[in-house]
């Protein structure tokens, strides 16, 4: 369940990352964090719809090529395969992952179900007012969960190594580009150079806690984070 503003959210992906969901190219990460979005956002799912049926027809439109042979036994038998595993909801949760959770959603947050599978990992606090857990990494990116506090900053960094995806779950934060609530997503794209660096600030009122889509390494601009980065999830 994503959180109920009343309204639509007012900050989106970009067209290209909808498309590239449409496309099946984002990593797991990014592409939770788009599935997590759009299911409040009338706005994306339809986007998101839309691609799909633009690429649907461009298949149409390619030549049919030959299958190789025995392609639909192997494919039935796949089928067949998947019919008899136990349900894809798994055991039940354990204690330990519920209070993890808790520990990082305080404030009656609701955990969007994409996210009720996860257990954050080593919850950190990595600065004073500044709590983090790893929820999974793959080699295309890594899913965070952060929570800050009322009007803490994040150091001033840039993306030189992919794309940034920030989900947020509850509270605000602003960065130069403007204010983020809850159902909305801040999109970095990857690219290097002070020119595109920003600095995350938490706003008044209440703990901002967000799920992020990284790829690779930030780059800090200030030399304390930069230091300390070899032992920082970023």
């Amino acid at each position: 369940m994503t959180p109920d503003t009343g309204t639509q959210p007012r900050r989106h992906p970009s067209d290209a990352t909808l498309l590239a969901h449409a496309a099946g190219t984002l990593g797991k990460a990014h592409r939770l964090v788009v599935e997590i979005h759009a299911e409040s956002c009338s706005d994306c799912q339809g986007a998101i719809r839309a691609a799909e049926r633009v690429g649907g027809l461009l298949l149409d439109e390619l030549p049919p090529t030959a299958i190789t042979t025995g392609a639909l036994e192997l494919c039935l038998t796949r089928l067949e395969t998947n019919e008899r595993l136990p349900s894809s909801r798994g055991p039940e949760r354990s204690t330990s992952h519920d209070e993890a959770w808790s520990a990082l959603l305080k404030g009656g947050v609701v955990l969007p179900p994409e996210l009720q599978k996860l257990r954050p990992r080593r919850i950190r606090r990595l600065a004073p007012g500044i709590l983090h857990a790893t929820l999974f990494s793959d080699r295309d990116g890594r899913l965070h969960v952060i929570r800050v506090s009322p009007n803490v900053a994040l150091p001033r960094h840039s993306h030189p190594a992919g794309l940034e995806l920030t989900y947020v779950m509850a509270g605000s934060f602003h960065d130069e580009s403007g204010r983020y609530q809850a159902g909305d997503v801040g999109e970095q794209p990857d690219c290097d150079g002070s020119d595109r660096a920003h600095s995350v600030r938490a706003d008044p009122g209440g703990d901002c806690i967000c799920i992020l889509a990284t790829a690779g390494r930030l780059r800090f601009e200030n030399l304390l984070p930069r230091m300390l980065q070899p032992v920082l999830p970023f």
